[in-house]
């Protein structure tokens, strides 16, 4: 799939005027994978409820020769991990509160953009929909409800547009 959204965000990066393109490129990852120790502090913090924990939790992970390689290499695996640890933070937090339509719509939202970024999140989306099915009880279905998440989702995938306005452009 070419992985479009983590394209788009290194060519970004790469307009920036700092160093090198591999400098800039090599940012998005380590951007990426500091907001993914923060969103595991976030987890860990909504779960067990201990901020020393949490805080040492989150910075193990940092230890990890994969993550740390992957954080400053210019690497497509740091936004998966990102989307992923954003989905199972917003589905925690919507099983604590299943009435908060805000978590809802940006969960969506989110697995939209990161459908777009590669299609491996499915599997990522799974588990949450497990945890959402085992809750369903303190969910009030509504069919209008989850009727206007369907725009949403599109909103995510609106960038694969892009292909077809790159198909009508001379190469």
């Amino acid at each position: 799939p070419g992985f479009p959204l983590y394209t788009l965000f290194v060519w970004l990066f790469s307009r920036l005027p700092l160093y090198t393109v591999a400098f800039r490129a090599a940012l998005v990852s380590t951007i990426t994978h500091s907001l993914v120790i923060v969103i595991i502090y976030l987890i860990h913090k909504k779960i067990i409820k201990n901020t020393f924990i949490s805080i040492i939790s989150a910075f193990l992970i940092l230890g990890n020769y994969l993550f740390f390689l992957y954080s400053i290499t210019p690497e497509v695996f740091a936004l998966n991990i990102l989307f992923t640890s954003i989905i199972i933070y917003l589905t925690i937090k919507l099983i604590d509160n299943p009435s908060d339509n805000q978590n809802l719509i940006l969960l969506v939202l989110i697995i939209g953009f990161a459908i777009f970024h590669h299609q491996i999140v499915l599997f990522s989306i799974l588990p949450s929909l497990i945890m959402l099915y085992l809750n369903r009880k303190r969910f009030k279905f509504n069919y209008k409800r989850f009727l206007y998440l369907i725009p949403i989702l599109l909103i995510g995938l609106i960038p694969y547009l892009y292909i077809f306005i790159a198909g009508n452009t001379h190469s």
